[in-house]
């Protein structure tokens, strides 16, 4: 290299280097260079949204809140809670290189919702987490007995069987007969939820196997036990009252007999007198 310019003037010589990167600083001390790697502090935004598929919450099952996720992996790295009034989103602004200067690749999520009522479900929208309302298949047992209060069927008149009913109001949704070898008693499993998720309230009721074999009794019902009551009265027995009846004409017939006998006596005695 020219130690002179034009002038005569011995020029000063620097160094640098054409090195274009975004992951290096460079260094020049004296005739050296030195070029450090560095990540950058780059940000990206990432809005995470939920949505839920619940016919515009029509139960009314929907929590106020739920918590949205940032996650690499497995690690959740930051999280937000979001609500209805901020349409169920939020911006995160996120490191875009990790220690490497590798892009991140972040993936959206949510805390457990804590409803037995909504299951996560694919989304085919990036970074949106959707929840689908799902009533759960969950059944309760409930016991109907059957109770008899006609002095151990004294008179006969008890059905061999009859229907026990649970109800929903008027609505019968489930029956089963029962005999006198079933204990008079039947369990039944029903739903414990209706298609919006609330609780059904069950009632019980029983119906005649047969028409009119319960029309000499009452029915009672105490919780899950249906009672009847007899109201059968029997025919009164009037064999020994009619004997009766036949002893006093007999007695009455025998009397006007003698009375008979007695008046033509003394006529035929008040007859010969006169005589």
């Amino acid at each position: 290299m020219l130690k002179y310019d034009s002038l005569g003037n011995e020029i000063e010589y620097t160094v640098d280097e054409e090195f274009i990167s975004e992951f290096y600083v460079k260094e020049i001390v004296g005739g050296k260079i030195t070029n450090r790697f560095v990540v950058p502090e780059d940000k990206v935004k990432i809005v995470g949204t939920k949505k839920w598929e619940d016919n515009a919450n029509e139960a009314g099952k929907r929590p106020e809140s739920i918590v949205l996720q940032v996650k690499i992996g497995e690690e959740v790295i930051t999280e937000a809670v979001v609500t209805e009034k901020n349409n169920w989103s939020y911006e995160f602004e996120l490191a875009k290189y990790d220690s490497l200067g590798n892009e991140i690749e972040y993936t959206i999520d949510e805390k457990e919702v804590g409803s037995k009522f909504y299951e996560k479900v694919e989304s085919e929208e990036e970074n949106v987490v959707v929840n689908r309302f799902v009533v759960p298949d969950e059944k309760v047992e409930i016991w109907v007995s059957k109770k008899w209060e006609d002095e151990n069927d004294k008179y006969g008149i008890r059905p061999e069987s009859v229907i026990l009913q649970v109800k929903v109001g008027e609505e019968v949704v489930a029956e089963a007969e029962v005999k006198e070898d079933s204990n008079w008693k039947y369990k039944f499993e029903v739903p414990k939820y209706d298609k919006l998720g609330n609780e059904i309230e069950y009632v019980i009721d029983e119906r005649e196997t047969n028409e009119g074999e319960l029309k000499n009794y009452t029915k009672e019902i105490k919780e899950n036990e249906i009672v009847n009551i007899s109201t059968y009265e029997p025919p009164t027995d009037t064999s020994d009252f009619n004997v009766w009846i036949y002893i006093v004409i007999f007695l009455i017939a025998i009397v006007g007999v003698v009375v008979g006998i007695v008046v033509v006596t003394n006529n035929k005695k008040n007859i010969e007198k006169t005589k």
